[in-house]
């Protein structure tokens, strides 16, 4: 863990259904519902460090897109087009003028701040700062199968938002459960909040947590 003190906002199986369903575009709600339990996005958790503050996303994005590095393929057919994936990203619903993420940041975007998102990570698990030092050095699986992505915000070297999420197979960028998945990206990794303002929420207390 690195030296900003981390505030971990659990999830069960079921807390994370309802957080989806509570997101859920009204169009992609009826389809939610109509689907299999096997059909439903999951976030197994999000972890914060005390180093995110809103006006850092906003400090990382001058230029108004956000450098972004994509691993691993989602999809079953072809290689991922990374740029593509990234720019599919949508911007949080809070940051205005709207940004975009790339892969290709024009001059005068940090490449310093950044998105890290990881497809099929050989073992997703809680935010690391090596994700942010060295994004190349996590192993992927292929894809084609059930996703599962890991999501990091970057400051430098030092992770500041993360989580990971789970959902299933999907057959393209316009897949709606992908489409779906990356929602979880801006919403859960750029809440509007600092992660004490949102101390409240989270499911356990002290002496619990911390």
């Amino acid at each position: 863990m690195s030296v900003a003190r981390r505030i971990t906002v659990a999830r069960t199986t079921l807390i994370a259904r309802a957080i989806v369903f509570a997101i859920l575009p009204a169009g992609m709600m009826g389809c939610a519902q109509e689907g299999k339990t096997d059909r439903l996005i999951q976030i197994s958790y999000t972890d914060y460090t005390t180093l995110y503050t809103p006006g850092m996303v906003q400090y990382a994005v001058p230029k108004g897109e956000m450098t972004t590095v994509v691993r691993g393929n989602p999809f079953p057919a072809g290689p991922a087009d990374p740029d593509a994936i990234a720019g599919a990203v949508p911007p949080p619903g809070w940051l205005s003028p709207p940004i975009r993420f790339t892969t290709k940041p024009g001059p005068g975007t940090p490449e310093n701040y950044k998105l890290v998102l990881i497809f099929t990570p050989g073992s997703p698990g809680a935010g690391d700062d090596q994700t942010c030092a060295d994004p190349a050095a996590t192993p992927v699986g292929p894809g084609g199968g059930p996703v599962t992505l890991q999501a990091t915000f970057c400051a430098g070297d030092r992770w500041v938002s993360h989580l990971v999420a789970y959902g299933p197979a999907v057959t393209g960028l316009g897949d709606r459960q992908f489409q779906t998945i990356l929602a979880q990206v801006s919403i859960l990794l750029f809440p509007s909040s600092t992660p004490d303002q949102m101390r409240p929420f989270r499911p356990c207390k002290p002496p619990f947590c911390m």
